[in-house]
């Protein structure tokens, strides 16, 4: 769905609340569902934030 709507346009998904559910259950269900993300976070204990932004600020850096 999401790439019916940016087309070619790059995109990072990012899923949040990784301190609620184990990494392993939600990387399965994401995958039994062949939804694809690039990060799992989570905002209350800073895990992989400072990552998956400076990987955004990349991209719209480097994107014309």
């Amino acid at each position: 769905i999401v790439k019916s709507k940016v087309h070619d346009r790059p995109t990072v998904v990012i899923g949040n609340k990784k301190d609620l559910v184990p990494e392993e259950e939600v990387s399965s269900l994401l995958e039994e569902h062949d939804i694809p993300y690039d990060y799992l976070t989570s905002a209350k204990t800073g895990e992989t934030v400072e990552e998956a932004f400076l990987h955004l600020a990349s991209i719209l850096h480097h994107d014309p």
